[in-house]
């Protein structure tokens, strides 16, 4: 019984390490995606003046 509820908690932790994966790798696209606009924002303005 012991042994079957540690194996139910340790594939819980799995689906969460996995999500938490998911919405860092989101984030990381979304900053890097920002990141990037924003250095082509500086750009059009450098080229501007």
């Amino acid at each position: 019984y012991e042994y079957e509820r540690v194996v139910s908690v340790t594939e819980d932790i799995e689906v969460l390490v996995a999500i938490v994966r998911s919405i860092m790798i989101v984030v990381v696209a979304m900053i890097m995606i920002e990141e990037e606009n924003m250095t082509m924002i500086d750009m059009n303005v450098v080229e501007v003046k």
